[in-house]
């Protein structure tokens, strides 16, 4: 499943939202976060130099189409390099949302 996350840990299905389907608002319990450097996937033959992992847990109970040990969610996030090394704004904002911080 991929979505939007949302500040209050829930995610919307954004396949179901692009294609106009019923689009189903769950909880969704933060799992970690971890980067690849280069990123994992390439988007219109691009490859990142960066790629932020946002990795959420549902459970079985909150989502009827999960399996008994229930369903994981990831969102996906490519970054650039800035040439003046400036503290990338989404990552603080969304580190804090989530209790960590940048080390």
């Amino acid at each position: 499943m991929s979505g939007i996350l949302h500040p209050n840990n829930r995610v919307l299905d954004l396949p179901a939202l692009l294609l106009g389907g019923l689009v189903e608002d769950v909880k969704a319990t933060f799992v970690n976060f971890h980067v690849h450097s280069p990123s994992e996937h390439m988007y219109n033959g691009y490859l990142a130099p960066l790629e932020g992992h946002f990795v959420m847990k549902i459970d079985a109970k909150d989502l009827d189409t999960c399996p008994e040990a229930g369903c994981l969610s990831v969102v996906s996030v490519h970054f650039n390099h800035d040439a003046d090394d400036t503290p990338n704004q989404f990552i603080e904002e969304s580190l804090k949302m989530i209790g960590g911080e940048w080390p």
